[in-house]
């Protein structure tokens, strides 16, 4: 949790984002020091304050999240690729509906 969360937060937001989840800051810092892991649902609110606060998709941070739990060195990348490809195969399919 530590790598995704100094990814999207800079120094003192993470107080921020931990209030707009309904957590106590200390609870989110034990996630951020390892000491303890969130469960799904503190995770699907702390994700959707995430997003409020930074702007960025809820989902997309999902998919980064689980790139970051597999140990992929740059899930951001991995993620965007991901996208792009699902991307494509939608062009293509509407591509051969069309034609």
């Amino acid at each position: 949790m530590r790598k995704f969360l100094d990814r999207h937060l800079k120094h003192g937001e993470l107080k921020a984002v931990a209030h707009k989840a309904g957590f106590h800051a200390n609870s989110v810092y034990a996630w951020h020091k390892g000491r303890n892991k969130p469960n799904v649902l503190s995770t699907i609110w702390f994700f959707r304050a995430l997003s409020q606060h930074t702007g960025k998709s809820y989902e997309l941070l999902w998919l980064e999240y689980l790139y970051t739990i597999e140990g992929k060195e740059d899930a951001h990348t991995k993620v965007q690729e991901w996208l792009q490809g699902e991307r494509n195969k939608d062009k293509e399919a509407f591509n051969k509906d069309k034609s």
